[in-house]
Formats: C-alpha cells, structure tokens, sequence
C-alpha cells in the first residue's frame, strides 16, 4: 500500500494507484499523487493506527480513504489468518469499479 502511495505520488506514467494497509503512507502525506488514489486500511490493524489514517484523510482530501470496521491488517488476502471475507467483498469491488472509472480514459 505504501509502494502504491509513493509511486502514485512521484512516477509518470500511472493512470490510477490504489493500496491496501500502507503503513508508510501517513510520512508521504503530504505528497499529492499524481493520479486517481485509493487506499484501504482495516480498523484494527495493529500497525497502523487510526489517527495515522486519519491524519492521511485530512492531508489527502483528493483520496479516496476507506475504513473496514473490525478488519485487521491483511484482510485482504485469503491466505492469512486476519482474512476478513465481508470486508474484502466490500473492498474488491470497490477497488475494481475504481480502476474500471480510471483505466479507461
């Protein structure tokens, strides 16, 4: 997520960027990407904490910043024990319909 933030923010050639858990992503806030940015973060992630996605909020308006309530960090990803189905059924969606709206201007 941190890697999709900063590359967002600092690469040519992008069309849109979207991460999942950047725990860096708070210290490259103030940082304007260059393109359409979504990030994902879970509520009870252990390393990042909510004024730390908050503050991201603040700082990147132009973001698209969502919050998983109960999710941890990797929710996303099936193959770990924080998996948390109904969060990645909302955020895979999300993140498709995204890119769909981005990658095809």
């Amino acid at each position: 997520g941190s890697v999709a933030f900063v590359a967002a923010t600092r690469l040519s050639g992008l069309k849109a960027a979207i991460g999942y858990y950047g725990g860096a992503v708070v210290r490259f806030a103030d940082e304007k990407p260059k393109v359409p940015t979504q990030l994902h973060f879970g509520e009870k992630d252990a390393g990042i904490p909510l004024t730390d996605v908050e503050t991201v909020k603040a700082k990147r308006p132009d973001v698209e910043v969502f919050i998983y309530p109960g999710a941890q960090h990797g929710f996303h990803c099936d193959e770990r024990p924080s998996y948390d189905k109904a969060s990645s059924d909302i955020a895979w969606p999300r993140s498709l319909a995204f890119f769909a709206k981005h990658l095809t201007k």
